[in-house]
């Protein structure tokens, strides 16, 4: 077991700092590694951003945020594969076999295939809030409860969402979308596909392959008004969130005031109880981002900042401010 864990952990440790800058607080870490792991991580994560996922992702006042992850899954795959026989040599009891099986393993998976598939990039964006018609069942009883089924439609909110990948092979994408075809989840619809998924009904999911793209998303407009070209430039993400996504293998981003607006909705501007709390912490908080380079050298870098309204004072201080704030606004309390 000791000579397993080595191949993975041998000589692995994580160093990490925090600060309280001027309207940040920054959590800066490093997770340095042996040189069999250094090689995964330089193999996994040569990637490129595809700037096509920008034409799909809404920026704007009301956008809650986004997640991008992004792997070489060709890479992935062959790497995974050497560290596993490495760590099959150091179980000499079980190795061989277990090696064996792994070659035989290795006939059904094809790197290259899979690789071609999908790129191994992943964005997931929230771009803000729809309200839609949602039909429920519900059910009526009469005085021997003997009960009648009804449709109920009823108006909800919805967080608007769009989820982006890149394929390579379209013929073997088209492959699965054939399969949900036939299946009657899917139903084309021009030049995208609607989705029907149980117990959703009145929502619409849409499923698209386009460009070397894959979009799935519940936005109506972007699927039947802006699907060839995206939404317009001013409406995309600005250069600052580019830069970031160019740099990284994976990004985190929220906008704190949007999504707690959304949430407290009617009662987005009380100061009372728990909306009160939450209406606070977006009065204070400005947006949270974790990035994650693809850059590796002795180690694989990361960040992740807490973004305050003010960006004059230092964020420890202003973290003691709204204590005092909460404590007072919200609990009733003396101002410490």
């Amino acid at each position: 077991m000791g000579g397993m864990m080595d191949v993975f952990y041998g000589d692995t440790y994580l160093s990490m700092g925090l600060n309280f800058e001027n309207g940040r607080m920054a959590i800066r870490s490093q997770m340095f590694f042996n040189d069999d792991m250094k090689k995964f991580y330089s193999r996994a994560l040569d990637t490129k951003f595809n700037k096509k996922f920008l034409r799909y992702v809404k920026g704007g006042d009301e956008m809650f945020g986004y997640f991008y992850l992004n792997y070489n899954i060709k890479n992935t795959i062959e790497e995974s594969k050497a560290l596993l026989y490495k760590m099959f040599a150091a179980t000499p009891q079980y190795g061989e076999m277990a090696a064996d099986m792994m070659k035989i393993l290795g006939i059904f998976i094809d790197e290259d295939a899979v690789g071609n598939l999908l790129k191994g990039d992943l964005m997931l964006a929230v771009s803000g809030i729809q309200t839609v018609a949602v039909t429920s069942q519900t059910y009526d009883y009469d005085a021997d409860f003997n009960f009648t089924t009804k449709d109920t439609t009823m108006m909800k909110e919805m967080p608007i969402f769009t989820a982006l990948a890149s394929y390579g092979g379209g013929k073997d994408i088209q492959k699965f979308i054939d399969l949900g075809l036939h299946s009657k989840v899917l139903t084309q619809e021009g030049s995208f596909y609607r989705m029907a998924l149980p117990g959703m009904d009145g929502m619409e999911f849409f499923l698209a392959k386009h460009d070397g793209l894959l979009i799935f998303t519940n936005n109506a407009y972007l699927m039947r008004q802006n699907l060839e070209n995206g939404f317009a430039k001013k409406l995309r993400l600005p250069k600052n969130h580019k830069k970031r996504l160019c740099e990284n293998a994976s990004v985190v981003y929220w906008n704190i005031p949007n999504t707690l607006r959304a949430a407290a909705g009617s009662q987005s501007d009380s100061n009372i109880g728990m909306m009160g709390y939450l209406n606070n912490i977006g009065k204070e908080f400005n947006s949270m981002e974790m990035t994650s380079s693809k850059k590796v050298g002795n180690s694989v870098d990361s960040e992740m900042f807490l973004n305050m309204t003010n960006k004059d004072t230092n964020a420890l201080q202003q973290f003691f401010n709204f204590v005092n704030d909460i404590y007072l606004e919200v609990i009733g309390g003396a101002k410490i």
